[in-house]
């Protein structure tokens, strides 16, 4: 099996999949009012299923929390990791109706 490397492009806002110096995977970001807007996370079909698309969510969330920036998921995908990260780590807020996510607080 290829290895798949996940990198964040500061340049173009967005995590990058990579297997041999190809982009195999994205997760993509809209930078607005010091909030990271999470707008499109997507993964060449023939890599589905092993786990890429969360690399690629979680590379964001990680670059986020150092740099104390806010997400806000607007792709579904990434909304669920991030609800999903929140509950392994305890959070007892209503999830349902979460529409941003700040990581100076949460993390």
């Amino acid at each position: 099996m290829e290895e798949v490397v996940i990198i964040f492009d500061e340049i173009n806002k967005q995590s990058l999949a990579m297997v041999n110096n190809s982009v195999i995977g994205e997760c993509t970001i809209e930078e607005k009012d010091n909030k990271w807007y999470i707008t499109h996370t997507g993964v060449r079909e023939e890599y589905s299923g092993r786990g890429i698309a969360k690399a690629l969510v979680n590379k964001i969330i990680d670059i986020a929390k150092e740099r104390h920036i806010e997400l806000v998921p607007i792709c579904s995908y990434a909304k669920k990791v991030l609800m999903t990260n929140l509950i392994k780590d305890g959070e007892k807020e209503d999830l349902s109706s979460m529409s941003t996510y700040n990581s100076k607080e949460k993390w």
